[in-house]
């Protein structure tokens, strides 16, 4: 069960995110069906939590930055024993390029944290 990361990802977490490890976990693991999609990655905080819910309740994180954060996040989640696999789809775009492109099931959440 990828609830147990959840003690792992909150230490990992920057400051102002720890608080919301747990919460962001639980509302992707109750989402109604559906992928769920990130906008705005930066270090993997969310991206964690979104990705574990994601796989409690198998579904799929897309994830979209402007900046390439797929290594960075791939990493530092190996640390702590999380394999971020086919599950989660990273790509290099902007909220706007990565709605125009979007062609999937309608997304069950939509978290959005960018500038």
């Amino acid at each position: 069960m990828y609830v147990d990361y959840l003690p792992k990802i909150s230490d990992l977490a920057t400051r102002d995110f720890f608080p919301h490890c747990g919460t962001l976990f639980w509302v992707a693991r109750f989402a109604p069906p559906g992928p769920l999609v990130e906008l705005g990655v930066r270090g993997g905080d969310s991206t964690r939590s979104l990705f574990c819910g994601a796989k409690d309740s198998g579904r799929q994180l897309y994830s979209y930055d402007v900046n390439d954060c797929e290594e960075p996040v791939t990493r530092l989640s190996a640390s702590i024993g999380l394999k971020m696999d086919c599950d989660w789809i990273f790509e290099i775009k902007d909220s706007v390029q990565a709605a125009a492109d979007w062609n999937g099931f309608p997304a069950s959440l939509v978290f959005i944290d960018t500038t």
